[in-house]
């Protein structure tokens, strides 16, 4: 599985970090959060430094603290055009950010709010990728 480490900026210009275990999209990109993405086909997982995975949960947040990775780990990726992509939970709905930078993960649909771009920090080496 091949891993990027990188940085999420949403379309309010800030960055998603995690705060009490909780994410939430307040920050600028000096004060965020790195998460090392895995592509798994079309779908992505999110893990922090500390090994944790985020995770949807039915109080309609996203939180770290799963350490394995299963439905609600698994975010499928939606690109919009070549800078914005979308990610989108398996029961259908998107990922948002509201004003105040919570996070909403109960959108049907996708508008301003859930765009987000991916700022690549690095690639996993093939040499790591491998474990040669």
């Amino acid at each position: 599985m091949l891993s990027q480490y990188v940085q999420l900026k949403s379309s309010n210009n800030k960055f998603l970090s995690i705060q009490n275990g909780i994410l939430s999209c307040d920050k600028t990109e000096k004060d965020c959060d790195i998460f090392i993405m895995k592509y798994e086909g079309r779908y992505v997982t999110f893990q922090t430094k500390a090994g944790k995975y985020l995770s949807a949960t039915i109080n309609g947040t996203i939180e770290a603290g799963k350490d394995k990775i299963g439905g609600t780990e698994r975010f499928e990726i939606e690109w919009l055009d070549d800078e914005w992509f979308v990610l989108k939970l398996n029961n259908g709905n998107y990922i948002s950010v509201q004003k105040d930078g919570k996070i909403d993960i109960n959108q049907k649909n996708i508008e301003e709010n859930e765009k987000f771009k991916l700022i690549v920090k690095s690639v996993e080496s093939l040499i790591e990728f491998l474990r040669f």
